[in-house]
């Protein structure tokens, strides 16, 4: 059950990047932006898929293991709350 609200927040984190090109400026997406863009949604995906592979595949559901899902959850809710206005 933990690992959906682990996903929940990638989801939220998703959904606060794309705020980065919601409005165009002239119509148009800078390229710079653009490219800023792909490479947070690529980090945070990467971030995701390796937490959950991992746990996935090495969890065993003791304290340890479910204690450093909850301190990465809330770490990166932190940053995306402190990066994303």
């Amino acid at each position: 059950m933990l690992e959906l609200f682990y996903d929940l927040v990638f989801v939220y984190a998703i959904s606060r990047i794309t705020a980065m090109i919601h409005h165009p400026i002239s119509g148009k997406i800078p390229l710079i932006t653009y490219l800023q863009f792909l490479l947070v949604v690529i980090v945070v995906m990467q971030i995701w898929l390796y937490q959950t592979l991992y746990f996935n595949r090495y969890s065993k559901n003791r304290l340890i293991y479910i204690a450093g899902l909850l301190i990465n959850m809330f770490t990166a809710v932190y940053f995306i709350q402190s990066n994303t206005a």
